[in-house]
């Protein structure tokens, strides 16, 4: 599978559309050492037209690639107060609050109305209930489910 990239102003967006209009390119894309291109493959490969990665969240994908494994949505709850923005800070503080009940989930998430899988974390409580952290239900989620000492970094990044 081809991957064409193009560069935003704050992220990348990985396809596999050739579409010169819109400036994608398969020279110039993200730095190999973060296997984005093979994570953006194993999603594309699942489902949508676009992968987005945010140019600071580039170094997450190598964790997620290696160990990110696809989320069954059938069991969604909502956490109280969801707000639209900041999943990741929101889901990290959840699990800091109540370690013994969630799993902290970075990842990304599908967005079938825009056929895109988005950077996204959300908790995943012990009987595979994933816990959402934003308003939206998402049709996907592909993610590394982190560890205590995993969820103690992600803490710092994200609430850091």
């Amino acid at each position: 599978m081809k991957i064409y990239w193009r560069k935003t102003g704050g992220a990348w967006i990985a396809t596999t559309i050739k579409n010169s209009k819109r400036g994608n390119s398969t020279k110039d894309k993200p730095e190999p050492d973060f296997k984005v291109e093979d994570l953006s493959q194993k999603l594309l490969q699942i489902e949508g037209d676009y992968v987005c990665i945010p140019f600071r969240e580039a170094p997450i994908c190598m964790v997620i690639n290696m160990d990110g494994k696809l989320h069954n949505p059938q069991n969604i709850i909502f956490a109280p107060r969801v707000t639209l923005n900041d999943c990741h800070n929101k889901s990290v503080r959840y699990w800091k609050r109540f370690p013994k009940k969630y799993h902290f989930v970075t990842g990304f998430a599908y967005d079938n109305k825009h056929k895109m899988w988005i950077r996204h974390s959300w908790l995943l409580e012990k009987n595979n209930i994933i816990v959402e952290t934003t308003p939206f239900k998402r049709e996907k989620y592909f993610g590394f489910i982190s560890d205590k000492e995993s969820a103690k970094l992600f803490y710092k990044m994200f609430t850091g």
